[in-house]
């Protein structure tokens, strides 16, 4: 079985980290895998060493456009004679699906993953006319693939098709088995893009005016960095580092993470957070009282509503816990390890191929 994958732009990405961490496991268990990215980007390699070992195809579609870019997808699938044909996120898709109707007699099989609630993201993201107009055409398309992996049950019910499969997304390794350093003080770390989907400046304003004793670290990168950094640049509790590539190694310092988006589809951060045995407070979303259920966590704090009073009582709890000595238990990262542990997500991509395989 041939597995050809179809990203994006080669940057890390949250879509792009859980493609690559599939595709390396599934890699490790002896399948042949492909990646095609739409566009060339940064060098993952170092990040992903087993991108040296595979094929991986840029079709640079920013310098040829979209015809050609099709053309060119073509020629290579027909070269490559893949089995399965795996595409993350709304322009991969579309090329998934057009070279479906044009790429000729290869009988393969189409899957792609959702990473998002269409319905919610969209608008959110692109606006009320641009975020509809994304979204009708996106979810047209849903039908014509033979399996839509959705990233969580919230995802599923949201979409409302019916060739649809839950699998989760991997925590990768470095999460579980990163070393936790004695941090003395409540140490709260924000991972994510800095957008109005995620709601990062009611959550720095929240942070602010809180008289708990913490130090915050934000990590990542957005239109709204600037606008979070110059509210609280006169407090020595904040810092911003950016967009990093090791994640992990922030989380080892840390001992809290805070998430209030507007909408999630899973929540990454979330999961590595709770893998590396920290306290975890969000907002009542469907997809986080899913995650919560379904790990088990006793520190996993939802708030239903987001104000300063609550978010106090949370901080408070947890930095009497802390200065007490206490620590997250490891029952969540052991419970976070057995339902999304790489190599078992992986082995659930390959049940799902192999299944359609032998559909007619």
């Amino acid at each position: 079985m041939k597995i050809l994958y179809i990203l994006n732009k080669s940057v890390l990405t949250g879509p792009n980290i859980v493609a690559l961490t599939n595709i390396e496991h599934i890699h490790d268990q002896g399948y042949d895998v492909s990646i095609c990215f739409l566009n060339n980007g940064d060098d993952l390699n170092n990040i992903f060493p087993f991108l040296k070992e595979i094929e991986v195809f840029y079709l640079n579609l920013k310098s040829l456009g979209f015809i050609s870019g099709l053309k060119n997808l073509n020629y290579y699938i027909n070269s490559i004679k893949p089995t399965i044909i795996h595409s993350h996120c709304f322009l991969p898709d579309i090329y998934n699906i057009f070279n479906k109707f044009f790429c000729g007699p290869i009988k393969n099989k189409r899957v792609t993953t959702i990473h998002n609630i269409p319905k919610e993201d969209y608008r959110l993201r692109y606006g009320r006319i641009k975020g509809s107009l994304l979204l009708y055409f996106h979810k047209a398309l849903f039908p014509f693939f033979d399996n839509c992996i959705c990233i969580s049950k919230t995802v599923q019910k949201s979409i409302g098709i019916k060739k649809t499969s839950v699998i989760y997304n991997p925590v990768r390794d470095v999460f579980f088995n990163s070393t936790k350093d004695d941090v003395e003080c409540l140490t709260i770390v924000y991972c994510g893009h800095f957008s109005q989907l995620k709601n990062p400046i009611t959550l720095i304003q929240l942070l602010a005016d809180s008289k708990v004793n913490f130090q915050f670290l934000g990590i990542g990168d957005g239109p709204l960095l600037y606008q979070c950094r110059q509210l609280v640049k006169k407090d020595p509790r904040f810092t911003f580092v950016g967009r990093v590539n090791h994640v992990h190694k922030f989380y080892e310092k840390a001992n809290c993470l805070i998430h209030i988006s507007q909408t999630e589809g899973f929540c990454l951060s979330v999961a590595e957070a709770l893998a590396s045995n920290m306290y975890v407070i969000t907002n009542e979303l469907p997809v986080f009282l899913e995650l919560k259920q379904a790990l088990s966590s006793e520190g996993f704090y939802m708030l239903n509503d987001i104000n300063n009073y609550n978010l106090e009582m949370v901080l408070n709890s947890i930095n009497r816990k802390i200065e007490a000595g206490e620590r997250c238990n490891s029952g969540a990262s052991n419970r976070v390890k057995a339902l999304l542990s790489p190599t078992f997500i992986a082995q659930q991509h390959i049940v799902l191929y192999q299944k359609l395989t032998v559909e007619k």
